[in-house]
């Protein structure tokens, strides 16, 4: 097993890689590198952050894990191609069995639009941010309750 921010990241890229037929199974983990224009549009998944909270003696654990969802997207009126997608990311997500089994909550919280680069080769970047509630054992953060 994995920790269940990666079992997260995990469902989310494929809840996005069979709900947005747009991204073309481009949706994946962060990457340590810069996306060329012709593998757009995509997305990224990320968990940057989490805090925790004891919730019974016994070790139970409320893991408010942060969902980062970036979309990246290229050419002409990008903002609502971000828009579109963002209909359909989030239709595919709160649609998935695996991601709401594991979720206790998942609540949308911010979204950000930004370009990046020069000339041609700029890209718009969406970037949406949800809070998710994912509750483990303080012993065992590889399994979801």
């Amino acid at each position: 097993m994995s920790h269940v921010r990666k079992q997260l990241r995990d469902a989310v890229i494929a809840a996005l890689n069979s709900g947005v037929a747009a991204l073309n199974n481009r949706a994946e983990g962060v990457r340590g590198f810069m996306r060329n224009l012709d593998r757009l549009p995509a997305a990224e998944i990320s968990t940057p952050g989490e805090q925790t909270e004891g919730e019974t003696m016994d070790g139970l654990l409320a893991r408010n894990i942060e969902l980062v969802v970036t979309l990246y997207v290229a050419g002409d009126s990008v903002e609502d191609q971000c828009d579109a997608l963002a209909v359909q990311a989030e239709k595919a997500i709160y649609g998935d069995a695996t991601v709401m089994g594991m979720v206790s909550e998942l609540t949308p919280e911010s979204m950000s639009f930004e370009m990046q680069g020069e000339g041609e080769k700029r890209i718009a970047r969406m970037e949406m941010s949800w809070a998710a509630v994912v509750r483990t054992f303080e012993n065992d953060p590889e399994t979801a309750i």
